[in-house]
């Protein structure tokens, strides 16, 4: 589990990176401040929600908001909405609202599969790569392309693993990826992480990238 801590907290990280990359810009970004964001990020979490339902995946709902900083216009904002699916298994979505950076703001969304068998690393539910295909398209400003990309990533991970030679009796020690990077590796992200803890496998799934608000934005 502390290499998970770790993994979560690194993404937390790039997201804080990739929002300030002088390269990376939308041109039509409406949400420029907390009220806006207040008022729309809200509507994304409602696609998630209708998505996860669509799919007929059950889960609870944990959510919270957290304000970094004292003046308004030095002000980061959190929307965080974790989707528990059982004890093990969830999707976790973090909106990023930032006075800092001016035309834009940030999506991490994950899911999160701990304690799993090697059978099941690699008969992952396509119910659930659908969710963040779904996510990525409706989401995301798609700087690394479009969501079915997931796919082919997956089939990647696959490879990576064999041509390690891991096995149950060998399993990684550390996280392998299967992931595309750009900008001289700097995020957006997307990718697979798979890790060993004690005998069980930590499968995570992730997407960093700005948002876009084409699909939200009615003023």
């Amino acid at each position: 589990m502390k290499q998970k801590k770790l993994v979560l907290i690194l993404l937390s990280l790039l997201l804080l990176t990739s929002c300030n990359h002088p390269q990376l810009r939308q041109d039509d970004w409406h949400i420029n401040t907390i009220e806006l964001a207040d008022e729309y990020f809200p509507k994304y979490f409602d696609a998630i929600e209708q998505i996860l339902q669509k799919n007929s995946i059950q889960y609870e709902k944990e959510y919270f908001e957290q304000v970094n900083g004292q003046k308004k216009q030095n002000q980061c904002k959190h929307y965080i909405a974790k989707y528990n699916i059982s004890d093990t298994t969830y999707f976790k979505a973090e909106l990023e609202f930032d006075y800092w950076i001016n035309n834009g703001s940030c999506i991490s969304f994950s899911f999160i599969n701990d304690a799993i068998t090697e059978e099941e690393v690699f008969n992952i539910s396509q119910t659930y790569i659908d969710v963040m295909i779904y996510v990525t398209n409706f989401c995301s400003y798609n700087f690394l392309g479009k969501g079915d990309g997931f796919n082919s990533l997956y089939e990647k991970l696959k490879v990576k693993y064999c041509e390690e030679k891991y096995s149950i009796n060998n399993p990684p020690q550390y996280k392998i990826y299967a992931t595309e990077k750009t900008w001289e590796e700097t995020p957006p992200f997307r990718g697979y992480g798979l890790d060993n803890n004690d005998g069980l496998y930590n499968m995570d799934i992730f997407l960093i990238d700005y948002l876009t608000d084409i699909n939200i934005w009615d003023k």
